[in-house]
């Protein structure tokens, strides 16, 4: 039996081994205020020769600006077919902001043991694709790019059947064959999720650090048929809420750092932190969403230009795409929008081969006001302005340009690129299908710390307690929770084995605080939090040290 004096020391040694071993950490992921709710940090490279970084100027940025119209012309310049959902350009994905132009991107951890890679996030698109061990320089890839090893991976699966995506003008080529992995992201693990193992990259495409693309749009628009991971987590997940969430950056940053904080991905809950007032919902357009083109498609009720209607007609349907820079729309209704801005000019053909553009007097401003659910959203003239023709141009360049030249029915008539996403918080709900936007906050976006970036580590090797929290990506360890996968309709695709979701974020672990982030003060400030994640040893320990010297 132990004397009083030995269990007061071993009940206060419990206390400060508790103590010490819930010690706050900094992570790459934050469980939100609800269980099943995990936020990743988004990341910008801002050394990327892109109009928001002010280095692009004269013949650098009419390339810049003919290859971004490209992409989208490739992207949705889609016919249906007899189904309504097989797209006759359906092999064709969207690749917005790449190679020179890489903005956002995030980790996620692939196979087993995990290793962490970049991909860039975009709903405009379903495939999900990754720079696999195979791709040289010979082949466009560069030494610095983290790849994905196939053969390291005890739990890849392979497939023959090709994959081949052109984007731009078609001469730009990402090719590979199909294969299926385990997959972490936002604190999920999908087990046999269809990817594209990329092992040549023809013309200008990603660059380190981002290592691939995962699309956020539906299946219906997959290449390969297979259901996307978020889509996996929502039908199978025990999220909250079946949401993902966007709060991008727009500010350009003083740091040295090549790669800068760009904002927060949220999946599985809605963080009221993230936004300020109420959100906007709007329905999915009819014929849009799971049930038909698998875009996130929504419709406009209104836009103004400096006050003023313009008249949509039955040009109003808008695609939702985190995964385009600029703001698209049809000619007509361009042509009147600029025809109420003094001095504007179509960009010369001898610079842009015709491509929309419109440039306009820098000493004139303009905003444009979109409304969605009967909400005005505005835009000024600082987000519409990509900048000088040159240095002694007086001429400015509108990030609004052409994006079709004819009426449609059936596809999206606008684009709604980061442009008008840098000043919304946007949400994406999968049950009801619609998307919702609503104000940031008054105190700036959140963000939150960068780690294991361009390494091939896993999250376990650069953060503690609160990388647990993602699954597959602490190798060899995991607090989440296995979970029933019986529900259908999810697809592999090209005969690879069903996706299905094993493991969730643990509710067991509670968030303590974060700090700077506007807990106990109300503030949301946006600085990078310190993520205080309190160890279930931590309560044992304090509850045995406070209740045995009572006992004995």
């Amino acid at each position: 039996m132990f004397s009083r004096p030995n269990v007061l020391i071993l009940s206060w040694g419990l206390v400060w081994a508790s103590l010490v071993c819930g010690q706050p950490t900094t992570s790459v992921v934050a469980e939100t205020h609800e269980s099943h709710g995990i936020q990743v940090s988004i990341m910008t490279n801002k050394q990327a020769l892109h109009p928001r970084n002010g280095n692009l100027q004269g013949d650098a940025l009419f390339e810049w600006m003919h290859r971004e119209r490209n992409k989208l012309h490739r992207k949705y310049n889609k016919t249906d077919s007899s189904s309504n959902t097989q797209l006759e350009a359906r092999q064709l994905v969207g690749i917005g902001n790449y190679g020179d132009d890489s903005f956002y991107f995030m980790p996620i951890g692939v196979g087993t043991p995990s290793k962490t890679l970049n991909v860039l996030m975009d709903t405009g698109s379903s495939d999900f694709w990754l720079v696999d061990k195979g791709c040289t320089e010979s082949n466009g890839c560069s030494s610095s790019m983290t790849l994905f090893d196939a053969a390291s991976s005890s739990t890849f699966q392979n497939s023959s059947r090709q994959f081949l995506t052109p984007y731009g003008d078609g001469s730009n080529t990402v090719s590979g064959n199909l294969g299926a992995d385990v997959v972490s992201m936002s604190g999920y693990q999908v087990d046999n999720l269809t990817f594209g193992s990329v092992s040549q990259l023809i013309g200008s495409t990603i660059q380190a650090p981002a290592s691939g693309l995962m699309g956020m749009g539906f299946e219906s628009l997959s290449s390969s048929g297979s259901t996307p991971f978020w889509e996996v987590v929502a039908l199978q997940g025990r999220v909250k809420d079946p949401i993902f969430s966007f709060q991008l950056t727009s500010a350009s940053s003083s740091e040295d750092s090549k790669v800068i904080p760009g904002g927060i991905f949220s999946l599985g809950v809605l963080d009221d932190r993230q936004y300020t007032g109420d959100i906007t919902w709007i329905d999915l357009t009819s014929g849009y969403g799971s049930n038909g083109i698998g875009y996130w498609a929504i419709t406009m009720d209104r836009l103004q230009v400096n006050g003023d209607q313009i008249s949509l007609g039955s040009s109003n349907i808008v695609a939702v795409d985190t995964g385009t820079t600029l703001l698209g729309g049809p000619s007509k209704v361009l042509e009147e929008i600029y025809s109420k801005i003094p001095g504007v000019e179509s960009a010369p053909t001898s610079l842009l081969g015709g491509s929309g553009y419109y440039l306009y007097p820098c000493t004139q401003t303009f905003t444009l006001t979109l409304t969605f659910g009967g909400k005005d959203f505005k835009l000024d003239n600082d987000n519409l302005n990509l900048g000088r023709v040159s240095e002694t141009s007086e001429m400015c360049v509108s990030s609004l340009f052409v994006a079709s030249d004819s009426e449609s029915s059936s596809m999206p008539s606008w684009i709604l690129g980061d442009t008008f996403l840098r000043t919304v918080f946007s949400a994406y709900s999968w049950n009801p299908q619609r998307v919702g936007f609503a104000s940031l906050p008054s105190s700036g976006v959140s963000t939150l710390p960068i780690t294991s970036l361009t390494s091939g580590e896993s999250f376990s090797e650069s953060s503690t307690s609160a990388a647990s929290e993602v699954s597959s990506s602490a190798a060899g360890q995991t607090t989440s929770k296995t979970i029933n996968t019986s529900q259908t309709g999810l697809l592999g695709g090209s005969g690879l084995p069903t996706p299905s979701l094993v493991s969730e974020p643990s509710s067991f672990q509670s968030l303590a605080s974060l700090s700077n982030y506007g807990l106990g003060s109300g503030g949301k400030s946006g600085s990078a939090p310190t993520i205080s994640v309190v160890s279930p040893m931590m309560y044992i320990a304090t509850l045995i040290a406070f209740i045995l010297p009572l006992i004995l």
